[in-house]
């Protein structure tokens, strides 16, 4: 017979950034770090990641108690392994004195797995040593089911699992009881929380790499689960297509966004989306990556406009995309997405307009600056014509993969 309860009403959450310390943003739960150090080698390049190294090193958070029993939740973390052993402990919590009460979840035999009393799902990919994922784990109390999630796609189910119903014991990360398991590599961002996450809450924690409404203050604060270095110049909050969107006036006016993990690998999916509201559009630069702060470096063009008020998509001087005459003064919805399968896709008001088709998006593999509006640089490609954006913009999404057109299509009629 299956072992139910009452499963508790509130929603906890604990998110560790590892920022150079294993307590919790609430700092509720705090953690001590044996045989481990703090890293500057993340995913993002912003802050740290706990740095740990085999067996004997680990972090413990033994109070308070974070009660995991009668209940759904969610375990996610970005993982970098410089080594696959048998068994790599991401997190753990057992009940002390408990006979074969565990919550255990990590990579064994080179698979994402999730361990519950009795019960293991695994996932199906083979993960490769460094190399930065995004891992999550779920048990849903309300279907009595488990789910392991590599990048956000659902790798491995499993159901009819008995709830945990450990009621002591501490959390560990790296580490299982202090005595089985270890982690080697590096591990950052983990959150717990006391609900079983959608599939789709899912995919955006992995994919969504920033999102802008401009809605509230700093001007640019990141509203997706990154905390990026954002930098503004010359901009204003002004009335926007939803609420707030932003202004850029011309010469000296633009924003940049550190941590564009897009371009991580020779070829990596990407996507934007954002509503315009130009004043001018006879030429500019709408995106614009870079691999220096200093917006002199190597760079590329990417959305801009062209001298007869064309929007155009660009990746490389073969590889460019012409799209209709954008009206000043109007708001339009633009969708860029671009996989080595499909090219470059644009889309405007949601519909799809025209494609590139296949082409591999070669990049110097950095994390890049995301320059929103700068006008300057050596990089514009034809027909794009160099000079800052004036105008507005609103509900900017950077994401790490490819949008579909239903995505693009719900987001332009946000």
């Amino acid at each position: 017979m299956k072992v139910t309860s009452i499963a508790s009403p509130d929603v906890r959450t604990a998110i560790w950034s590892l920022d150079g310390s294993a307590a919790d943003a609430n700092n509720t739960y705090i953690g001590t770090v044996t045989g481990g150090t703090y890293t500057n080698a993340t995913y993002f390049g912003i802050g740290y990641a706990l740095s740990l190294t085999g067996a004997g090193s680990y972090a413990l958070i033994s109070s308070p108690f974070f009660n995991l029993s009668y209940t759904s939740f969610t375990i996610e973390a970005w993982i970098y392994l410089t080594s696959i052993a048998s068994d790599n402990i991401i997190f753990s919590q057992c009940c002390t004195g408990c006979q074969d009460q565990c919550i255990v979840v990590g990579v064994q035999t080179g698979k994402i797995y999730m361990g519950m009393p009795l019960n293991n799902v695994y996932g199906t990919t083979i993960l490769l040593v460094n190399t930065w994922y995004h891992v999550a784990y779920v048990y849903d109390y309300s279907t009595f089911t488990q789910s392991v999630y590599l990048q956000g796609i659902l790798e491995g189910t499993k159901t009819s699992v008995d709830p945990y119903t450990g009621q002591t014991g501490s959390i560990m990360f790296g580490a299982v009881n202090l005595t089985v398991g270890s982690y080697t590599g590096n591990v950052d961002a983990i959150t717990l929380t006391t609900t079983a996450k959608t599939a789709a809450s899912i995919l955006s924690d992995a994919t969504l790499v920033a999102y802008f409404s401009f809605d509230s203050l700093p001007v640019i604060q990141v509203q997706g689960p990154n905390a990026l270095y954002t930098y503004s110049q010359n901009t204003n909050r002004v009335a926007g297509k939803r609420s707030t969107g932003l202004s850029f006036s011309g010469t000296s006016s633009y924003f940049q966004m550190l941590g564009m993990p897009l371009y991580l690998s020779p070829i990596r999916s990407h996507s934007f989306a954002m509503w315009i509201y130009p004043y001018a559009v006879n030429g500019g630069n709408l995106l614009q990556k870079s691999k220096l702060a200093t917006l002199g470096g190597p760079c590329n063009q990417l959305i801009g406009f062209n001298s007869v008020k064309q929007i155009v998509f660009a990746a490389s001087t073969s590889n460019v995309l012409v799209g209709p005459f954008i009206t000043a003064n109007q708001w339009t919805h633009i969708g860029y997405t671009y996989s080595a399968a499909n090219g470059i896709i644009m889309y405007v008001n949601g519909v799809s307009y025209g494609t590139t088709g296949s082409f591999n998006f070669v990049t110097t593999n950095s994390l890049d600056w995301l320059n929103v509006g700068w006008g300057g640089g050596t990089c514009p490609l034809s027909p794009i014509v160099a000079g800052y954006y004036q105008g507005i913009i609103d509900e900017l999404y950077v994401y790490q993969r490819e949008l579909t057109a239903s995505e693009i299509a719900t987001l332009a009629l946000s």
